[in-house]
């Protein structure tokens, strides 16, 4: 196919201003009720890491109190913990430099990270501690990013996005350290009308909404500050949020019944956040009012702009009449039934000034939105409520300080608060779940999106959206970024445009590509667009943050356009493509790898996983005849150790793509290896929950279900066979896998409210093969009347004569990995096996003439028949995304797309977002103790599914 790249466009400088509005504009009283709001998002920063010695220490802070005699401010910092933690740390050095005073009190509480997801960025300096601490800063000077302040106390891991938490530090700091004056500052990742202080590190219990940490909502943060000022009556002087995007009308409602001065960034916040230096100000001067303290924080903040590549801005607001202002937007929202006011702001949103990343932006700056549409409408009743809004807004605005630099967000038209207004629905949908409905601002928007869906003509077929990145120079980096997307219409003659455009997380335009088209209600166009990459380029950087931005609209015949969808990808972190670099020219030689367990338990069934992939091999070369297909097999054995260094001779041997391994710790070994060369994998038999993380095994695929699963199948299984409770003992392998396995299954049998008998679990080494002593155990227990066995199938069956020698007689259950009909290649006395009951992963109905080729030849090729089908089914998909994929060295998309409803001899198969297989159930198999029966020495008479459990054939 052809590739449309994204061109290197050339950029031109903007020139910035920094706007100060004037506070004598006219203001009028208004009695339109107020709208509360509340939503879930993120914006992240990258930061650095400095690792330094522990140099805090804590103190009973229980009997602290404030002898000062009476102090003029309390300025109070709640750091919420998060991977900005670095310039935490450093912002608190910076109060250091200033340090309390019997004047002034400058206290934190700092919440540190665990940096568990995020572990380049985590800071392990000052003792790498991750609880609460609260801290009266003195003055210090440690040296560089090392804290010299004593802690106060520690109070222990907490949720910082939980209200009370805000509260009580706020209380505490009210009562140890009175004063006449306080300023509460939120310190953290700020997302607007969405919230602030993300909680990055705390138990499951803080994390709301799937895998996003809780933080302060603005509903919250009304909780909070209710609590902290006794519902305004003791407002505060200062709320400060050092914090992105939190300068927007809808924070500003939250806060201004508690305290007399809001101040915030319209924009993204550099790391760095605010300049601490300010606090020498009320050191020096301990009397300054209120508005001087604001105004030295936005002065001493956007100042940093000056030696920086970023952009910075900072507001402050005047609480005191933001009433009026929300009151007014209020007031014009209902004329929307009455005037041409929706149709206004459909003609004006899009050429709005953004605050956030993109075309896509869900704020606009507010002032600039209510002159726009003053200076666009033609109804005389719209023209005067903006004027209105937008002369009460403007009084609101203290102090609005803006330097934006060329190479980061563009500050040019902003003036210092922003609004809620995405451009399309789906977005407002997503950021204002929890908005006051009885709004008149969003009821206004309600009937805003409605009307636009009503004429929506094109629009992205979401189901066929596509992106990647890839290491094009396979330096072990991902140096580009795709997408690939269908558009459709719903008329005839429809002409459209679509831009492409790359952006960094700072919002900064990198590179883009603009297409024009025509279509019909019939169609489904690509124009050219199934590899459409951006490559990063030296020029533009040597590492960055970056996504790709789709926009679709509608060309009318005036040459305007009206927005109809967009999407993007996620942030990709791309290094800059090395051109020196010698990239392999691939010829008609196709190596995929192959990692069989050659040694190691599985070892009896390594040849039926060669067979079943070696005949993949053979079907390829003879439907691509102008590719010579090669498996390079390589022993993974069952293990890392031995697995790690194979997929090392893979990748020596100029594999394009590898298969396997059977084990699961052999794949996640062979994957760290694998994906750093850019080298995609498919396991036909590896099923540990931890490899369905993609973050930390990218490039891995599996056409098996994971083994999270397995727990709540086995206990079924047993529950069905009239296993009682009291009656369970689990025996267990001291192996990754194994070990794991078993503890999903103790924890599924207690969740459906059974015990363990006496002997509970009993491990044993996994180099052990003597099993006298822990079956013994059992046998001496006559409440163990059931084992469920953990362990590969060589200790399976000798954990088996074992029990029969020492006379005991219970029941029998296992695995997968324990079962199988190589189980009768270890048995001394094959009869013992008689009755013993085993799951393994059900095959679904087969497709093709590859399983009557192995039921043909099943006396020769032994091993377990479901892991043959997969492991050629594993090799023909991989020669299927290869063979059909124009690069060789970028096949992550290929593979996604061959895998989704691919029909092949273990089944229907579709790879889940993450890689893993969707899978068919388990089967539940029961031994004969004859493996020359006719039923080959078992039966699976049962089977177990999700939505049914277990079920007869």
């Amino acid at each position: 196919m052809n590739k449309a790249y994204l061109l290197m466009l050339c950029l031109i400088s903007a020139s910035f201003t920094g706007c100060i509005s004037d506070d004598s504009d006219d203001v009028i009283t208004d009695t339109t009720d107020n709208a509360d709001t509340t939503d879930n998002s993120d914006t992240t920063d990258n930061s650095d890491n400095t690792d330094n010695s522990d140099n805090t220490s804590e103190t009973d802070g229980n009997n602290v109190t404030n002898d000062s005699g009476g102090a003029d401010w309390t300025f109070m910092t709640y750091i919420s913990d998060s991977d900005l933690e670095y310039f935490a740390i450093e912002d608190m050095v910076e109060m250091e430099r200033v340090g309390s005073t019997d004047k002034v009190n400058i206290v934190v509480q700092i919440d540190r990270w665990d940096g568990y997801d995020k572990p380049d960025w985590n800071d392990d300096s000052n003792g790498d501690w991750e609880t609460a601490k609260r801290y009266l800063i003195t003055k210090e000077n440690k040296g560089d990013h090392v804290i010299g302040s004593t802690a106060i106390e520690d109070i222990g891991e907490i949720n910082t996005g939980d209200p009370d938490e805000l509260v009580e530090f706020v209380k505490w700091a009210q009562a140890n350290y009175p004063a006449e004056h306080y300023a509460l500052n939120i310190w953290n990742h700020g997302s607007g009308a969405t919230g602030v202080a993300y909680e990055q590190s705390c138990p499951d219990y803080c994390w709301e909404y799937g895998n996003e940490a809780d933080k302060l909502d603005l509903s919250e943060i009304d909780y909070a500050l209710y609590k902290i000022t006794n519902n305004g009556e003791n407002k505060l002087d200062i709320v400060g949020f050092d914090a992105c995007l939190m300068s927007t009308i809808e924070v500003v409602e939250v806060v201004a019944p508690y305290s007399n001065i809001m101040i915030g960034s319209e924009i993204l916040e550099p790391g760095d956040g605010w300049d601490y230096s300010f606090l020498q100000l009320i050191v020096d001067n301990p009397s300054a009012s209120p508005e001087q303290l604001g105004e030295k924080i936005v002065d001493t903040f956007v100042a940093q702009g000056q030696t920086s590549d970023q952009s910075y801005a900072l507001t402050m607001l005047n609480m005191t009449i933001a009433e009026y202002a929300i009151n007014s937007i209020n007031a014009l929202a209902e004329l929307k039934d009455s005037t041409t006011l929706i149709s206004d702001l459909e003609a004006i949103r899009y050429n709005s000034v953004h605050v956030e990343n993109g075309d896509s932006s869900s704020a606009v700056d507010l002032l600039h939105m209510l002159t726009s549409l003053s200076q666009y409408t033609s109804s005389y009743e719209v023209k005067m409520a903006a004027n209105q809004a937008a002369a009460n807004v403007s009084a609101m605005i203290m102090k609005a300080e803006f330097n934006g630099d060329p190479s980061d967000i563009d500050t040019t038209g902003m003036t210092g608060v922003s609004i809620l207004f995405p451009n399309l629905e789906d977005e407002w949908t997503k950021r204002s779940k929890q908005l006051d409905e009885e709004s008149q601002w969003v009821d206004l928007m309600d009937d805003y999106y409605e009307e636009q869906e009503d004429e929506l003509v094109l629009f992205f077929n979401e189901t066929s959206l596509i992106y990647d990145t890839a290491d094009l120079d396979q330096d072990g980096f991902n140096d580009s970024i795709s997408l690939a997307l269908e558009i459709e219409s719903l008329s005839d003659g429809v002409y459209g445009n679509l831009t492409l455009d790359v952006f960094n997380n700072r919002g900064y335009w990198i590179d883009g590509i603009e297409y024009d088209f025509e279509m019909n209600s019939d169609e489904i166009v690509y124009i050219d667009l199934w590899d459409v990459y951006y490559v990063h380029m030296i020029e533009d950087g040597e590492s960055d943050l970056l996504r790709i931005e789709a926009v679709l609209s509608i060309v009318n015949t005036d040459g305007t356009q009206t927005l109809q969808d967009w999407v993007e990808t996620p942030y990709e972190y791309l290094t800059a493509f090395n051109e020196s670099r010698e990239i392999p020219i691939f010829d008609n030689t196709i190596k995929i790898g192959f990692m069989n367990p050659i040694t190691g338990p599985l070892q009896p069934d390594a040849y039926g996983f060669w067979w079943g992939a070696n005949q993949a091999i053979i079907d390829l070369s003879e439907m691509y005849p102008d590719y010579d297909f090669e498996l390079i097999v390589v022993d993974s054995g069952c293990d890392g150790d031995v697995a790690g260094p194979a997929a090392q001779t893979l990748v020596d041997s100029g594999v394009i793509a590898v298969v396997g391994a059977a084990c699961s710790g052999a794949s996640m070994s062979a994957n760290e290896v694998l994906s750093a060369a850019g080298i995609p994998m498919i396991s036909y038999a590896s099923t540990n929950p931890g490899l369905s993380d993609d973050n930390d095994y990218p490039l891995f695929y599996r056409v098996v279900p994971s083994d999270g699963i397995i727990g709540l199948v086995s206990a079924d299984m047993m529950t069905h066979s009239n296993v009682s409770s009291g009656e369970l003992a689990i025996l267990l392998m001291e192996d990754y896998y194994v070990e794991d396995l078993a503890y999903y299954v103790k924890d599924a049998w207690e969740e459906d409210g059974h015990d363990l008998c006496s002997v509970g679990m009993l491990e044993y080494d996994e180099n052990e093969n003597n099993f006298g002593a822990i079956v013994e155990d059992i046998v001496q227990n006559d409440d163990c009347t059931t084992v469920f066995l953990s362990s590969y199938t060589s200790d399976a069956a000798g954990i088996i004569e074992e029990l029969h020698n020492q006379g005991w007689d219970g029941q029998i259950f296992a695995g997968d990995s324990a079962g199988g009909i190589g189980l009768y290649d270890y048995m001394a006395n094959n009869s013992q096996l008689e009755d013993v009951t085993f799951t393994a992963p059900r095959t679904g109905f087969s497709f093709g003439d590859f399983e009557e080729r192995y039921d043909a030849n099943a006396d020769d090729v032994g091993s377990i028949k479901t892991y043959v089908l997969t492991a050629y089914d594993s090799v023909m998909i991989m020669g299927h995304a290869i063979a059909g994929h124009d690069d060789h060295y970028n096949l992550t998309d290929s593979i996604e797309q061959v895998g989704t409803n691919y029909y092949g001899a273990s089944g229907l198969i579709n790879f889940l977002d993450n890689g893993d297989g969707a899978g068919y159930g388990f089967d539940i198999c029961t031994y004969s103790g004859d493996p020359d029966d006719a039923n080959g020495g078992g039966s699976c008479n049962r089977f177990w599914t999700v939505d049914n459990g277990v079920q007869e054939y």
